[in-house]
């Protein structure tokens, strides 16, 4: 049966990595989490590089800010028809797949904020979404692409964070104009 593949990006590493199957509405989705080592970010808040090929990954228990790690989400996802032919994913915005997306995620987040009680794991929202890849993949496991970046988002691209003791002037400066 045909299915709707998506992949995204989320700038934190708030669920277990592993193969996860939901039955949410009578619909089977598959979740595949995946820690990828957020170099840039471990450089940033330690001073110390992390070197590709090295002897291993950083990892941080509870790591929600994502500091050591993002997380790379695949989803399997039931299609309608006119999802399957392309219509509907064309003529919408990554909006209508990313709150697809936002829904079977969450239903994962809210079962293992239940089972573990670790009720500081929050759900995610539309603006997480990082990056954004959909495809159709048909019965013999051809795919079709349909788009493959985000611009809806504005934490798409990198931004250089400044340390607050760094900006307290210019915050106090605007406070009082």
């Amino acid at each position: 049966m045909p299915k709707i593949i998506v992949q995204f990006s989320l700038p934190i590493a708030l669920i277990e990595q592993g193969y996860y199957e939901l039955l949410v509405q009578n619909k089977r989705v598959n979740i595949n989490v995946v820690y990828e080592q957020n170099r840039e970010r471990m450089k940033q808040m330690t001073s110390f590089t992390l070197e590709s090929g090295g002897g291993g990954n950083v990892e941080i228990s509870r790591d929600a800010h994502g500091i050591a790690n993002i997380s790379k989400i695949t989803m399997e996802l039931p299609g309608t028809e006119n999802q399957l032919s392309g219509t509907d994913l064309f003529e919408t915005s990554s909006s209508s797949i990313k709150l697809e997306c936002i829904k079977y995620f969450n239903r994962l987040v809210e079962v293992v904020r239940y089972v573990s009680r670790q009720y500081w794991i929050t759900p995610i929202s539309l603006r997480e979404i990082i990056e954004l890849n959909v495809a159709i993949e048909n019965d013999e496991g051809e795919k079709t692409g349909l788009w493959s970046f985000d611009f809806e988002n504005p934490l798409l691209f990198p931004l250089k964070t400044f340390e607050q003791s760094q900006v307290r002037p210019t915050v106090d400066r605007l406070l009082k104009s």
